[in-house]
């Protein structure tokens, strides 16, 4: 780091500076984040390959560390900065609060613009035809389908950016028919390319210093022309704890019958009908061919090599692929030769997916069939066969890690038991990586506690009616918010029925998840400082709420990942392949990291003050009982209920 840049970084965050000019107070490991992202930066312009991990708990303000010294490079040398975010409440606080403070005091101007997916924008090629065909059968849809298409009319004529995020309904199944992903996409070729809103969007993305995306948005950049990103010289990902499985995701491949009438639906109208009739011939033949080893609802079959078939659909895909081709070749009107070279793509696309399938499992992938969920739940039989990546550390490698960039690495949870070392490899970090485990600016000793009340061991449904049991004596001793979180939904639905009738005596409101969308949950949640609110896995992430409104995070059970899962499985297989103990190396990291996270939607004031409540006693009574306590806010441990009672009282 040269003198100026070191200089212009203490402006900032110096003693007197500029942070503390606008009434923020200093930190610590705020000032040691920046200096570790700054080094980063500085390796990188001499053309080296930078990594950074940072582990900031809540209140560190880990986007500034990261922030400041990325728009110093950015205004300096001119380079891109991308900030890749897992969800959507991070990259409104960027984009809404901070990098428009930064703006107004940092004095460096810059620029910057966040990029969504094509999907999150209404098409205007879809939308005409949508209502097109709606008038044309609005006889035979239902008051729903009615009331939602009335409401996208009205709102498409006054929205100024065709957003989904604008909607104040859920457009549910219809989104799918107004909009398109970035692989549907006819691009320039579009009649409505002009007008359209997801490149309006766009259009101020080379002028920006500062991108803000999304974690798909960023994977889909690397294998995907049609999504577009600029090369940056600074990239960070936050909320990196939890890229592996996003990564892991967006590898997967999957067939079933949804996917063949997906296709199914975009190519019909530029086929010959009996090739269409082959096609789903052949996919039916294969999926009652798999289906026929699921011999449980909720079965999961590991399909090996030469055990299923996927001939009859891959020759079918590869005959409508060359026929749209073909046709496309054919073809004066660009938007229609548009569309028929992206029908023969997305033809293509499925045909390799299934030659991905058939390999079975092997030491990279791992394959399966499942039954679909709903058909499940009903207790029929509907075959979804997948195929998913079992270690993505070396694809992030090849992609995050490169020379002449400061790739920095950031979250709130990502040491287990004070290492990075899990973490690390399932990022594919280099050895060399700058790891910094910072100090939370709170006094999470004393703010906060960790209660494990006496159970018993019963399991099933003993054990849910168990936990309703304590769930619902906790509340009782608990004045303000109560977040509820568990690793089943049938264990939610269980204590949600068992505590109403008494909330509903007390004049306290019940949210669960699945009555509303998650942003209105937790904007209730809020606004009624003595409600409850349950929860299942995407609740243990991405909740801050500060001061009464949440005293209390209940965890049913410690959230282990579920052992019949074929990737679980796989990694730990492939662990134990290497010498290793499979469960202690993946297993256990993982649970770590999600009950991190829990316990860290409690304090996130300096003023806050509350109890986590974890109704698993394994917690105390098994060896890696405490890695797992290790891996927690240092709050004190308690075991009676009398301390809990009093702790909550105190004011």
């Amino acid at each position: 780091m040269d003198e100026e840049q070191s200089a212009r970084l203490a402006s900032v965050f110096g003693n007197g500076g500029l942070l503390e000019t606008q009434g923020l107070q200093r930190r610590e490991s705020q000032v040691r984040l920046a200096r570790g992202v700054a080094k980063a930066i500085a390796a990188a312009e001499d053309g080296k390959q930078a990594v950074v991990m940072g582990e900031g708990p809540c209140g560190t303000g880990k986007s500034l560390a990261y922030l400041v010294p990325a728009i110093e490079t950015a205004e300096r040398t001119g380079g891109k900065v991308i900030v890749a975010t897992a969800n959507i409440a991070l990259q409104e606080q960027l984009v809404d609060k901070d990098l428009p403070w930064l703006q107004k005091v940092l004095g460096w101007p810059f620029k910057f613009v966040l990029v969504k997916g094509k999907s999150n924008y209404l098409c205007l090629d879809r939308f005409t035809k949508y209502v097109g065909e709606s008038v044309q059968t609005s006889w035979t849809e239902t008051a729903d389908d009615g009331e939602i298409r009335g409401k996208l009319m009205a709102w498409s004529e006054k929205t100024e950016t065709g957003d989904k995020s604008e909607l104040d309904f859920n457009p549910k199944g219809t989104w799918g028919k107004v909009s398109v992903t970035g692989s549907e996409c006819h691009g320039s070729a579009c009649k409505k390319y002009e007008e359209c809103w997801a490149m309006k969007a766009r259009k101020g993305l080379d002028k920006a210093d500062v991108v803000v995306v999304n974690y798909h948005l960023l994977l889909a950049s690397w294998v995907i022309e049609a999504e577009f990103l600029p090369a940056p010289t600074v990239l960070v990902c936050d909320e990196a704890h939890a890229l592996p499985d996003i990564a892991r995701s967006f590898e997967t491949e999957e067939f079933f019958d949804g996917t063949v009438r997906w296709l199914s639906g975009r190519v019909k109208a530029s086929i010959p009908s009996a090739l269409l009739t082959e096609y789903e011939a052949a996919s039916q033949e294969l999926l009652d061919q798999v289906g026929q080893k699921l011999d449980k609802p909720w079965s999961r079959v590991r399909l090996q090599e030469g055990t299923f078939y996927v001939d009859g659909v891959v020759k079918a895909l590869t005959k409508i692929a060359k026929h749209l081709e073909d046709a496309s070749d054919y073809q004066v009107d660009q938007e229609q030769r548009a569309k028929l070279k992206r029908a023969s793509s997305l033809a293509e696309d499925q045909r390799d997916g299934l030659l991905q399938i058939a390999e079975g499992t092997t030491d990279q992938f791992v394959c399966w069939v499942e039954n679909h969920s709903l058909a499940a739940a009903n207790k029929q039989v509907r075959p979804v066969i997948k195929s998913s990546p079992i270690d993505v550390s070396k694809y992030l490698k090849e992609n995050l890690y490169q020379e002449g960039r400061a790739t920095i690495m950031v979250s709130a949870t990502m040491t287990t038991a004070g290492t990075f070392e899990h973490i690390g490899k399932q990022i594919g970090a280099p050895a060399n990586s700058l790891a910094l485990k910072l100090d939370s600016p709170f006094d999470l000793a004393n703010q906060g506690i960790l209660f494990v009340p006496d159970r018993g061991e019963r399991n099933g449904d003993e054990g849910d009616q168990e936990t309703a049991l304590l769930v619902a004596k906790v509340v009782d001793l608990v004045p303000g918010g109560v977040l509820g979180l568990f690793t089943s939904y049938k264990a939610m639905e269980l204590v949600a029925q068992s505590i109403a009738p008494k909330l509903a005596m007390q004049g306290r409101t019940l949210l669960k998840q699945g009555d509303l969308p998650r942003s209105r949950l937790l904007d209730q949640f809020r606004a009624d400082v003595s409600s409850v609110l349950l929860g299942t896995r995407s609740f243990f992430e991405g909740v801050d709420v500060p001061g009464d409104a949440l005293q209390c995070v209940i965890i049913d059970r410690l959230p282990f990942p579920v052992p019949d899962d074929p990737v679980v499985a796989a990694i730990q297989e492939m662990y134990e392949a290497k010498g290793k103990n499979g469960w202690f190396s993946y297993s256990l990291p993982v649970s770590c990291l999600t009950v991190a996270q829990a316990a860290g939607r409690l304090i996130r004031t300096t003023t806050d003050r509350g109890a986590v409540v974890l109704l698993d006693r394994r917690v105390l009574t098994k060896g890696y009982g405490k890695t797992v306590r290790e891996s927690m806010p240092p709050f004190k441990l308690v075991r009676g209920w009398d301390e809990f009672a009093t702790f909550m009282a105190k004011k």
